[in-house]
């Protein structure tokens, strides 16, 4: 793996097998070159944003759903299941 700094951006536009929207990591020349041309935004703050995220996970607050447990799925009427009170 090369040790040179990636720079992530995020597709405007396709681009040789990117699509819209699509975030990648590129050297900072190639980066910098599709920003020139419009085919990119760059991800100046992407780092921190996933290192937030990986602390929240792991061990930060907890939220409703992770204190209690989660109950068992509705029946949702599927072939074969009838409310209790049409089944003969």
């Amino acid at each position: 793996m090369s040790k040179e700094k990636k720079v992530a951006v995020t597709f405007k536009k396709p681009w040789r097998g990117y699509n819209k929207d699509e975030v990648a990591g590129f050297d900072e020349d190639t980066a910098e070159a599709l920003a020139d041309a419009g085919v990119v935004t760059l991800q100046a703050q992407a780092k921190t944003a996933r290192g937030k995220q990986a602390s929240a996970e792991s061990g930060g607050e907890k939220t409703a759903a992770t204190k209690t447990e989660q109950s068992p799925p509705a029946d949702t009427g599927g072939a074969g299941s009838a409310p209790e009170d049409e089944r003969p």
